[in-house]
């Protein structure tokens, strides 16, 4: 159990299923090229104390996605107190997200899994017993994203199409977000234009990068 806890990638290769992109069928996973490099920036982070914090400008079908959420799902598996946030551009995106860590918890060996003591489809996930869990939200909320909370572990996709993300997430979320060593963040999109939040906020974390 203490290797599973203690490395993803050993763990996911064996006993995380995810659809195949091309045959619509579960399979495990097994890490492309561009998800090995997203592997190796977080790897780097951890190993230099650092929060697992990342801004992603990706293009399609990459498994940017499906890597992150794996990662969340191995974070909420098997570590006591994770309280962690995923969600997309709108509510049936997030919830297509949300299947993907369903989808995931629901292909384990019934001794590897924890007890599940609260799931509401597309919404929340809970191990009560290790007072961990998963809430899905999405960025055409009228409220800030886990305001109110103190996460953990976030994962948000498409954030350039978020209807007010300095509210949703700036105001919100990041505020709420301590960067301390055992805490991941992902925030991921494609590009829409040369213009808006996503443009302005991806320049500034480039820009920042080498420091």
């Amino acid at each position: 159990m203490f290797l599973f806890w203690l490395n993803f990638l050993y763990w996911c290769s064996r006993y995380a299923f995810v659809k195949d992109r091309v045959s619509d069928t579960l399979v495990l996973f097994q890490p492309y090229r561009a998800q090995k490099i997203v592997l190796d920036i977080w790897a780097g982070l951890e190993e230099r104390g650092l929060a697992i914090a990342c801004i992603c400008l990706k293009g399609r079908q990459l498994g940017i996605s499906t890597l992150t959420e794996l990662a969340v799902a191995h974070r909420v598996q098997f570590r006591r107190n994770v309280n962690a946030i995923i969600g997309s551009s709108d509510p049936g995106k997030s919830t297509e997200m949300s299947k993907m860590v369903e989808v995931c918890w629901a292909n384990q060996p019934w001794w590897l899994l924890p007890t599940i003591t609260v799931h509401k489809r597309g919404e929340q996930i809970e191990f009560g017993n290790m007072n961990s869990g998963v809430s899905v939200q999405h960025g055409s909320q009228f409220t800030g994203i886990g305001r109110g909370t103190t996460p953990s572990t976030i994962h948000l996709s498409e954030t350039a199409s978020f209807l007010n993300a300095e509210e949703l997430i700036d105001a919100s979320l990041l505020g709420a977000f301590h960067e301390s060593p055992d805490r991941f963040m992902v925030l991921e999109s494609t590009a829409e234009g040369n213009s808006g939040w996503w443009y302005d906020t991806w320049h500034q974390a480039l820009s920042m990068w080498p420091r």
